[in-house]
């Protein structure tokens, strides 16, 4: 008998959230639109920049500052397959996002926005931004997994969702 991953997750004291999050998938990455934002992007290159990322992502995903600061450590600096960028307004960090390239496939993470600055654009700014520098670097695929939120806003780019993925947490 096939148990499901629900049931299995039960036996170990796991229940399943109420936040799936799909995985979205955009080919090929000829036409990316271009979007218009007050937010002027740039790629993390010193350890400010890289504190600022830091900082926007810890806010923005509600995760501790020390937590964000130790996944971005300055050797990701040097790492040729993942760039992080910051969105500024005004000379104020307010938005954040990572390039990651495996093959031929621009993977885009960690688009986030701090709240006063959300809905202005910025979001769809830095991915399309993103998608245009994997896209220059060879990339004929951009991938992944959005927000409930900001679902519409990736099917506006043309995403697709191609998978869900489901979460769970402990009971205990």
């Amino acid at each position: 008998m096939v148990k499901t991953v629900e049931e299995l997750a039960t036996g170990l004291d796991l229940r399943l959230t109420n936040q799936p999050q799909p995985g979205m998938a955009l080919a090929p990455l000829d036409e990316i639109p271009s979007s218009e934002s007050v937010a002027q992007i740039s790629e993390v290159t010193d350890s400010d920049a890289l504190a600022d990322f830091a900082t926007i992502a810890a806010t923005v995903f509600e995760i501790p500052e020390d937590v964000t600061h130790k996944l971005t450590s300055p050797s990701i600096l040097i790492d040729e397959e993942v760039r992080l960028f910051v969105g500024q307004v005004d000379d104020q960090s307010v938005a954040c996002g990572q390039l990651v390239q495996t093959g031929d496939v621009a993977g885009i993470y960690t688009i986030g926005v701090v709240e006063p600055f959300r809905r202005q654009g910025i979001g769809e700014a830095m991915s399309c931004e993103l998608l245009r520098i994997g896209r220059d670097a060879g990339c004929t695929v951009g991938t992944l997994q959005s927000s409930e939120m900001a679902q519409p806003m990736y099917e506006k780019i043309g995403f697709e969702t191609v998978v869900t993925y489901h979460h769970f947490e402990a009971t205990v």
